[in-house]
This record gives structure tokens, sequence and C-alpha cells, in this order.
């Protein structure tokens, strides 16, 4: 039972950091219902949000150029631009 903060704190971090997304923390029977003192409960600082990524708009403006020049472009993309919600910047 001490183990079940350490579980949620990591579920959070998982949640949140890399690819953020649902975690599923599945807890047997006789743990949810079990009782314990209030004093015994071991409290973990709240997980820190991801600071915000913001590159420099002339590094965009350069990456941007060097695609619009280039003959056989090949962007390969993943859920970060949707993640840091930087999609608006690329228009």
């Amino acid at each position: 039972m001490q183990h079940i903060p350490v579980i949620v704190e990591r579920a959070v971090r998982m949640s949140m950091y890399g690819t953020p997304g649902p975690v599923y923390i599945d807890l047997p029977h006789n743990l949810l219902y079990a009782k314990v003192p209030e004093e015994s409960v071991r409290y973990l600082p709240k997980v820190e949000m991801l600071p915000s990524l913001h590159l420099p708009a002339s590094l965009i403006t350069s990456a941007l150029d060097l695609l619009k020049s280039a003959k056989s472009p090949l962007v390969i993309v993943g859920k970060g631009i949707a993640y840091a919600d930087a999609h608006d910047e690329m228009r």
C-alpha cells in the first residue's frame, strides 16, 4: 500500500511528459476498499507542468524558407506540433 502514491505520481507524470495521453492504474479490490490511518498517507509534491517551448521566429522562418526552396522536401511530423499547439505558427 505504501507504493500507491509513487504509482499515482508516476502515472500523472507519464500522462503529461513525452507523448501525453491517458494512463491506466489497476488496483486490486482489497486495496480499493482498505482503510488506512490518514496520518500514514504519504503525499508527494505535485508534478510540475512542462515548460512550453518557444522557438525564435527567425529560426522558424529560416526552416520554412529552406523547405520552400527544396526540390523534393520531405517532412516527417508527429503529434508534437499538436501537443505544443504550434500548428498556427506554421501557417
